[in-house]
């Protein structure tokens, strides 16, 4: 069964922590943020991540998100593989569910989607779309 998912998600405050920086290049950070989701999908993400911070002030990042709580009717978590960038106060995400890590009625889960942020500060909110099939 393929189902699309639509949730707004809004996010604890974090502080991401420096650990590696080179003269002239960009910064390396890691962080770990609860996420919540509101919608199709709603529950909480626990998200490990890591940053480079360009010069420019630009940045890429990538995670690991273990979303727990319901989509739809069918309660259980799921990971997600985040792969991102912000630029110009827009951060734009693709998602990918991490095969084999649905749990309870959420196991089988598998599909990917994309998230959207116009404001992506400490009070910011993400648009999330998910196209999901169920094993």
């Amino acid at each position: 069964m393929e189902t699309s998912a639509t949730s707004v998600m809004t996010w604890d405050a974090w502080a991401p922590q420096p650990f590696s920086e080179a003269e002239g290049g960009p910064a390396l950070f890691r962080g770990s943020v609860v996420n919540h989701y509101r919608g199709d999908v709603d529950g909480r993400g626990t998200l490990e991540c890591l940053i480079s911070i360009g010069t420019d002030g630009t940045s890429g990042f990538t995670g690991l998100e273990r979303v727990e709580g319901r989509i739809g009717d069918r309660k259980g978590s799921f990971v997600l593989r985040i792969e991102g960038a912000t630029a110009a106060g827009r951060a734009e995400a693709a998602l990918t569910v991490v095969p084999g890590s649905g749990t309870g009625e959420l196991a089988g889960v598998a599909g990917g989607g994309r998230y959207v942020c116009e404001n992506p500060g400490p009070d910011g909110h993400s648009d999330v779309e998910l196209d999901l099939t169920f094993g």
